[in-house]
């Protein structure tokens, strides 16, 4: 129990909260690229400049989906 209390008050903390964003944002960012990675699977985004846009888009989508987790979790 004693260990327990001193991660959630590290979490609690704003170091530990902004270290728990930026695992989310890794998490998220590693399913964006996972379903481009899909796509390009299917023969989609081979050439070069549908290859950049389709990350430039798994990385704004990142941090939408990030945004959107922690608006839930502080407005819940």
């Amino acid at each position: 129990p004693e260990a327990f209390a001193v991660f959630t008050s590290f979490c609690a903390s704003p170091l530990g909260m902004l270290m728990l964003m930026g695992w989310s944002f890794a998490v998220c960012f590693h399913m964006c690229t996972g379903i481009r990675h899909l796509c390009f699977d299917t023969g989609a985004f081979f050439d070069l400049s549908h290859a950049y846009a389709a990350g430039y888009i798994a990385i704004v989508s990142s941090f939408i989906l990030t945004g959107m987790l922690w608006f839930y979790v502080f407005c819940s």
